[in-house]
């Protein structure tokens, strides 16, 4: 499987795409990194997670917690520009190889900003990859993995740290580790699925997108963008919200028609779209309160 699945991403990459990853066995990053690495050179290795995963072995064994070793030995990445975040257990024979190891107890003792800005000059202008093991969450946010260890990150925490990346040049993203079996209430999968749109939002700010905020009721909606940006919003009611952004005139495209796409999940605190408007405008990513209408974050 690893041979197989560096061969799809070598298409991939070929394409001009980017990768946004899913798992399942943290392996996978490996894998992974080296088609990243043939094209983009040594990365920089972001990386969100209660362990190292450098445990050393010499017989061949790539699994959840000898890849990074590997990554290393082989080049694929570059430890002394390279982050590790939320860490909380430590290995027999582990080496730290250079790597900056902020681990769980200075994540808590620093702000979202510091962490952030540590990253920052850790990676030093380097191509980075990101690799979110969902582990690096506490268990009362992600029960639903493999290797569960108490005192990790909050949602909130992590979400900030990555919100605030804004100067570090992606090429790839992996989240891995969740397994539903172990969830509760699924809330395991929400907090990955909400880190991914996290990361899809950070991609469309780094491409010049417009952070955008919204007025609490839906039919007072207050603008804040470049004229002629192409505006979409999706809160509940969904309709309605259209209605009014076409009747002001906002360019958008027609729900349902070209390649416009609603995506609304009712019943909870979250809505979300991703999808591009028919003039070729940016990705749009939207964040919004299903109950209220009320939308907290949108990226155009």
């Amino acid at each position: 499987f690893p041979a197989t699945l560096e061969r799809h991403a070598d298409t991939i990459l070929a394409s001009g795409a980017e990768m946004i990853s899913l798992g399942g066995d943290h392996y996978i990053s490996y894998p992974l990194l080296k088609a990243h690495a043939k094209k983009h050179g040594p990365l920089s290795l972001v990386h969100f997670d209660a362990h190292r995963d450098v445990e050393p072995d010499d017989g061949g064994r790539i699994d959840h917690g000898t890849m990074f070793n590997y990554a290393v030995r082989d080049g694929l990445i570059d430890p002394k520009r390279s982050v590790q975040i939320g860490i909380r257990t430590v290995f027999s024979g582990e080496r730290t190889y250079g790597f900056r190891i902020m681990y769980a107890d200075e994540v808590h003792g620093r702000s979202a900003a510091e962490v952030a800005e540590i990253v920052t000059k850790t990676v030093a202008g380097n191509k980075a990859y990101l690799t979110f093991d969902i582990d690096c969450l506490d268990p009362s946010a992600a029960p639903g993995t493999g290797t569960p260890i108490p005192g990790g990150l909050t949602y909130h925490q992590a979400a900030a740290i990555i919100r605030k990346l804004t100067d570090i040049n992606f090429v790839g993203m992996d989240l891995v580790e969740v397994s539903p079996p172990y969830d509760h209430g699924e809330i395991t999968s929400l907090a990955a699925a909400s880190l991914i749109m996290e990361f899809l939002c950070l991609r469309a700010a780094q491409r010049g997108a417009a952070l955008v905020t919204w007025e609490t009721d839906v039919h007072t909606l207050g603008f804040d963008a470049a004229p002629g940006a192409p505006w979409i919003l999706v809160p509940p009611p969904a309709r309605e919200a259209l209605d009014l952004l076409r009747a002001r005139g906002t360019p958008l495209a027609h729900a349902g028609i070209g390649r416009v796409t609603l995506g609304v999940k009712t019943g909870c605190n979250a809505a979300y779209l991703l999808d591009t408007c028919d003039d070729g405008g940016p990705t749009i990513a939207v964040r919004s309160g299903a109950h209220t209408g009320r939308v907290d974050r949108a990226v155009l």
